[in-house]
């Protein structure tokens, strides 16, 4: 986080405080963390300067992710999750806003 506040790369309007007025609002990201692509998302760490060993961290944390559902005693099969981030950890959210850091320039 340090990194990207010193350096400046998050949209400094891509959420506003309870005094700001939201011009637009987004609906439908409950299944946000789901849908991101991890390809995208190492290539836009790698453009914000996240690269060398802290990019293959990241891909590591990433890529190659496995789970499975257990209901009672019964296991469904191991799956590889082909992308999203994992939820429910400290990175998910602002591996979140990186991934949706340009989406203001798709409205110009």
């Amino acid at each position: 986080m340090s990194f990207l506040n010193s350096n400046t790369i998050l949209y400094k309007h891509q959420y506003s405080t309870h005094k700001q007025v939201s011009l637009s609002i987004f609906c439908g990201l409950s299944k946000a963390f789901y849908v991101i692509k991890t390809d995208t998302l190492l290539n836009k760490l790698n453009y914000y300067g996240i690269r060398g060993v802290a990019n293959k961290w990241f891909a590591s944390y990433l890529v190659n992710r496995k789970q499975y559902v257990q209901i009672g005693k019964t296991k469904s099969d191991i799956e590889f999750v082909k992308c999203g981030i994992p939820q429910g950890s400290i990175l998910g959210p602002l591996l979140y806003l990186i991934y949706v850091n340009d989406i203001s320039k798709s409205t110009n």
